[in-house]
């Protein structure tokens, strides 16, 4: 598992239902709806538009990264708006869903 994702997991625990996927995704329900959580590796330090297509062919419909080591690219979020996948921070990702 990703250690983002893996962190990220460890702090919703005992929170959110969660089932991991792959290294990088993992299922969380949120108001009775399942959504697919992507967490990028420390390879992917920086979300690009390659990046978002990996997320969607794993159907997430978030991309939650940790903005200490990890930027992304405003294409990247243009097109995870596109797409339907949120490109956001774990601030913003806690803000939201914690």
């Amino acid at each position: 598992m990703s250690s983002s994702a893996h962190w990220l997991i460890s702090q919703l625990r005992g929170k959110r239902e969660m089932k991991v996927i792959d290294v990088n995704c993992f299922e969380m329900y949120y108001d009775n709806k399942k959504m697919i959580i992507y967490c990028p590796t420390t390879d992917e330090y920086e979300i690009t538009s390659a990046i978002i297509y990996k997320a969607k062919n794993t159907n997430a419909v978030i991309l939650a990264y940790p903005h200490q080591w990890c930027r992304a690219t405003s294409s990247a979020i243009s097109l995870g708006k596109s797409l339907g996948i949120d490109v956001i921070p774990f601030g913003r990702f806690f803000d939201l869903y914690g």
